[in-house]
């Protein structure tokens, strides 16, 4: 790790295809891709790469924006704005 080298094997990843729900198995749209990566890989990424882009990226955003922030737990803010909490009137 000093020589700022990653290991080839934390480059590897593991690409895994999810069927969608309901969608016909026999076509290739019906699929989502997921990356599976290595664990050393994405702590080290976490550590270096998102502690990087945190420090520009989180002044930039607005104190409303609490989800998936560490600082910040999803919550109700103390003084929503009229009406935020009220359903609009179903059309039937």
């Amino acid at each position: 790790m000093r020589q700022l080298k990653i290991p080839k094997i934390w480059r590897r990843a593991l690409v895994v295809a999810i069927p969608k729900p309901e969608k016909p198995l026999g076509d290739p749209k019906s699929y989502s891709p997921i990356t599976l990566l290595c664990v050393p890989f994405k702590i080290l990424e976490r550590r270096l790469i998102y502690a990087r882009v945190e420090t520009i990226t989180d002044p930039q955003l607005p104190q409303e924006q609490a989800g998936f922030r560490p600082v910040f737990p999803t919550r109700v803010f103390p003084n929503p704005k009229p009406g935020f909490f009220q359903r609009p009137n179903p059309v039937f």
